[in-house]
């Protein structure tokens, strides 16, 4: 060990893992500053109906300004889009957009206000499908713990959970997900391990899996399976998990990046330290590319 120590190998990784930190490193939650990482952030929703095909519609507009940073013009144009096209926009798209241009903008209180109007509408609506559903809890349970309001995500999650949970759908993993989502941030991984293992199993069970969420269940399910000194079927998880986000059609590069930084970390626990190194090297090059040669293979 003293060697090792001393070994350039293991300097050069100890500089390249501990450089590398976010704050609160050791809970390698991927939910960590949801709020302000632009890795985590969602664009707004579009829509397309006939009349706001025009590029110069007050919706269309609101779109091209919030990806310019232009989030109070945003807001104004999703506002006015609403009024002039109620009927074509649905409910739950309008709140999660305002909620997105809040968030951005800081206004935390109305933004957790949209996302949970967003749900309402969302949850009451028999066009809304699970990807949906997802979406804006997700969103939701990130932002909440941001701003430290944990016990209200926990809440509103735990209340949807119990309306699926006899029927055992697609939303009912969703609802296990993000409970366990929850715990992790809270570090108490011996209670989010069940409920993200019955996410995880769910998805498996039903194969209709909304990639980018089964991605995150799996890093999350990861998390806790090396706090509970898992470690091989850690990686195995968390492998999975990285390998749905690069496949998933929109990619959420913070999520894939946490993960790795996960793996970084089981794998230094085994003290397989090149595997450590590479995974947490893969994990910085994301902060300057959004596209990489992904390969996990031992």
């Amino acid at each position: 060990m003293f060697r090792l120590a001393r070994s350039p190998f293991f300097k050069n990784f100890t500089k390249s893992f501990l450089t590398f930190q976010r704050p609160q490193f050791s809970t390698m939650s991927f939910l960590s500053n949801a709020a302000k990482d632009v890795n985590h952030m969602r664009e707004p929703i579009t829509i397309k109906h006939k009349g706001m095909e025009d590029i110069f519609s007050p919706f269309n507009q609101g779109i091209i300004y919030f990806n310019e940073g232009k989030f109070d013009e945003a807001l104004k144009n999703f506002k006015k889009a609403k009024k002039e096209f109620d009927q074509e926009i649905p409910d739950d798209v309008f709140h999660f957009n305002m909620a997105l241009c809040y968030q951005r903008m800081g206004n935390f209180l109305d933004a957790i206000e949209n996302y949970e109007k967003s749900f309402e509408y969302a949850s009451k609506s028999l066009e809304t499908n699970a990807s949906m559903i997802a979406t804006i809890l997700t969103e939701f349970v990130n932002l909440c713990i941001e701003v430290k309001k944990c016990d209200e995500a926990y809440k509103i999650v735990n209340q949807y959970l119990d309306t699926t949970k006899e029927k055992e759908t697609i939303n009912t993993a969703i609802g296990y997900g993000l409970l366990g989502r929850i715990h992790v941030k809270r570090e108490e991984y011996d209670l989010a391990r069940p409920q993200l293992q019955k996410s995880f199993e769910l998805f498996e069970k039903m194969q209709d899996q909304v990639s980018n969420f089964f991605g995150m269940v799996c890093i999350d399910y990861g998390i806790s399976l090396q706090h509970g000194g898992e470690l091989d079927k850690a990686v195995e998880i968390l492998k999975k998990g990285i390998d749905v986000l690069m496949n998933a059609k929109q990619k959420d590069f913070g999520e894939i990046k946490d993960g790795l930084l996960a793996l970084s970390q089981v794998y230094h626990k085994q003290t397989k330290y090149q595997l450590a190194l590479e995974a947490c090297e893969k994990a910085k090059g994301l902060l300057k590319i959004k596209k990489f040669d992904l390969d996990l293979q031992e």
